[in-house]
């Protein structure tokens, strides 16, 4: 059965308190979400600030970033967590919800701006909007948006779960269905639909993601001093060696036969070396080594090659146990090829030994850096290092705390305060010593969410097994 043209206009003013001034009898449900849509695509591609939206919106809650999402009623892009600010949610009627996620401010290597002189819950009023998510529980409106949208911007493309994984990284976004795409300007919609239930009890959503372009999170595996590349400069074995060993080796990709005969050829090139160039080779070997598969007979070979293995995880079995590294370290105790050895662990916390959970074995090792070695081109990275463990400290005080491990290193007050000054102070140490890099960006913007009093951005990896 129809709706009447009255019925139709109070449904559509009940489900968004819409005034009827501005409907018709004519509008659907889908015409209306549409008209919500453009109009938040029209906010994002402005970006005001939080302080600006919510004294438009002041009968939304606001939610800080926070690490335990599971059971919020929107979805982030975990692509782009680090940056999250907050979000500004309406619980609109007939169970729609429209997120509008705010970023902390974006900033350019090579020209950052100054941190803010003074700290405080304030400085998240000028996080811009980035995102906002859409989502209507227990209908398919696909159709009549994309109809709608159609008009507008002109025929979407199509997009298929893999295109939209390398796009975003949004929770359950494996199981969206009919994906329609469009840009406007910097600004990417997505419409689809699921039947994932997330553990609500929903089996049926119409999902809307809009977001401004934005860069990615800064991938810290791969960053960081290349402490490989400067030990092969200083091992001096020649090019045709540092080819077979260097930083440029795809370990994994070589037969075990080839990565063992290239590991054996130099070292001996290395045995007569003095003890700076030869403790900058034995750091070559130890990085060469670590991404090597071994195991079986391979196991054996790097073992009569004075490989040494540890226990590892149980899924795993013995691991290499970085001998090298620390031979390194003994033979050059103050000298380069030491220093970097040294700075190595930093960048390998999980092999670093010591008590207490890893941040604080980071801590220690980069004071003992510090007092042990000069200064070189690669202290910067030192701090870079200190100032994450003082990061990751404090996001383990509070849930889920450290994840792989299970345990939440509570903080006093006091003691909180004091990893997050010594975090900020590290990291503006760093930006003043390589403002140019990429990892000043995200250490001026993790900086700046420690001064606004936000959580530190999430931690990716643990030293646990899984």
């Amino acid at each position: 059965m129809q709706l009447g043209s009255i019925s139709r206009a109070l449904v559509v003013t009940i489900l968004f308190g819409v005034s009827s001034r501005y409907l018709s009898a004519q509008t659907p449900f889908e015409a209306r979400f549409a008209t919500e849509v453009k109009s938040a695509v029209a906010s994002v591609s402005s970006q005001p600030e939080l302080s600006a939206w919510k004294a438009l919106h002041v009968r939304e809650r606001t939610e800080p970033a926070h690490y335990e999402t599971e059971n919020d009623s929107y979805e982030v892009d975990f692509a782009r967590e680090n940056q999250w600010c907050a979000t500004s949610i309406a619980d609109l009627p007939a169970g729609v919800t429209r997120a509008a996620s705010f970023y902390v401010p974006e900033v350019i290597r090579g020209d950052l701006p100054p941190l803010p002189a003074k700290p405080g819950s304030a400085l998240t009023g000028l996080c811009r909007l980035g995102a906002v998510w859409f989502e209507t529980h227990g209908r398919n409106s696909v159709a009549g948006l994309v109809t709608d949208l159609t008009a507008t911007w002109g025929a979407p493309s199509r997009s298929n779960r893999g295109e939209l994984a390398q796009a975003l990284s949004i929770r359950g976004s494996g199981d969206w269905k009919d994906i329609s795409t469009w840009r406007r300007d910097k600004v990417t919609v997505w419409v689809a639909w699921t039947d994932w239930d997330k553990g609500d009890g929903i089996g049926l959503r119409t999902i809307v993601w809009i977001l401004r372009d934005r860069p990615r999170d800064l991938d810290l595996y791969a960053v960081g001093f290349d402490t490989t590349a400067a030990a092969v400069k200083i091992a001096g074995l020649g090019p045709s060696l540092a080819a077979d060993a260097g930083p440029g080796t795809i370990c994994p990709t070589l037969g075990a036969g080839v990565a063992v005969g290239r590991l054996s050829r130099w070292l001996k090139a290395s045995n007569s070396l003095p003890a700076e160039r030869r403790a900058a080779a034995l750091l070559v070997a130890d990085s060469f080594v670590s991404c090597v598969e071994a195991s079986g007979q391979t196991t054996n070979s790097l073992t009569a090659l004075g490989v040494k293995f540890g226990p590892g995880c149980p899924q795993d079995g013995p691991v290499y146990a970085n001998n090298f590294r620390e031979e390194a370290e003994v033979l050059d105790p103050s000298g380069p090829a030491g220093a970097l050895a040294a700075l190595t662990g930093l960048q390998s916390p999980c092999s670093l030994k010591g008590s207490g959970s890893w941040p604080k074995r980071v801590v220690d090792q980069g004071q003992k850096i510090r007092r042990q070695f000069p200064s070189g081109p690669w202290s910067p990275w030192v701090d870079f290092a200190v100032a994450r463990a003082h990061d990751v400290k404090l996001s383990f005080s509070v849930p889920p705390g450290e994840v792989d491990a299970d345990t939440i290193h509570r903080l006093s007050a006091t003691q909180a305060r004091q990893e997050r000054s010594a975090a900020i102070a590290e990291f503006a140490q760093f930006i003043g010593e390589q403002p140019a890099s990429a990892e000043a960006v995200f250490a001026w913007q993790e900086a700046w969410r420690l001064l606004a009093g936000l959580l530190p951005s999430p931690t990716s990896f643990g030293c646990g097994c899984e």
